[in-house]
């Protein structure tokens, strides 16, 4: 499954017990009462196909076509994955498009190492606080904690506050080390 979209992908990792009904097509008797949110989630939740998969990226199709001729290189994305443990969420960019000779689209996704967490930022020169996902460090990756934030937001150098399951973090923005629309 996909979802596209930076809010959307924030509301879902706070989301994920409704992310796995959605995968799993559960369904209950009854009335079930819905966020607005959760209804933008569940039609943002595309069932795709992965073709080919390695440790950086994956090779998608099947989308449904209005998605698939709407999404552009650069897009967030989220591919999920169901097991007994949990969803897995695993943060993405779009960095190939392509058409097969069926009219079939298939897409490369770069995906950003570690399972994101959704979080609230703020830059010390914006009073507005704005969402964004945080990736932990992976040692053996050499990664150091890493934040996808739009890009509308980065300025480099800039000095942050982010909330973090052991409180508020105070970090320096880096370099950009990608780039999306």
């Amino acid at each position: 499954h996909l979802i596209v979209g930076m809010q959307n992908i924030l509301y879902a990792c706070e989301k994920t017990e409704l992310l796995k009904k959605i995968i799993t097509q559960e369904t209950h008797a009854g009335i079930e009462v819905h966020d607005i949110e959760d209804e933008q989630l569940e039609s943002s939740t595309y069932s795709c196909r992965v073709l080919n998969e390695s440790n950086s990226g994956r090779r998608i199709s099947n989308l449904p076509a209005a998605v698939a001729e709407d999404m552009m290189i650069g897009n967030v994305v989220a591919l999920l994955d169901a097991t007994r443990n949990g969803i897995t969420i695993m943060a993405g960019l779009v960095r190939w498009k392509k058409e097969d000779q069926h009219g079939q689209f298939h897409f490369g996704i770069e995906i950003i190492p570690g399972q994101p967490a959704a979080t609230t930022i703020q830059t010390e020169i914006s009073e507005q606080a704005f969402g964004g996902l945080v990736f932990p460090p992976i040692a053996v990756l050499k990664l150091e904690h890493r934040i996808l934030l739009p890009q509308k937001h980065y300025r480099g150098e800039a000095r942050l506050n982010y909330k973090s399951t052991s409180g508020i973090i105070r970090a320096t923005l880096g370099e950009s080390v990608m780039h999306s629309p």
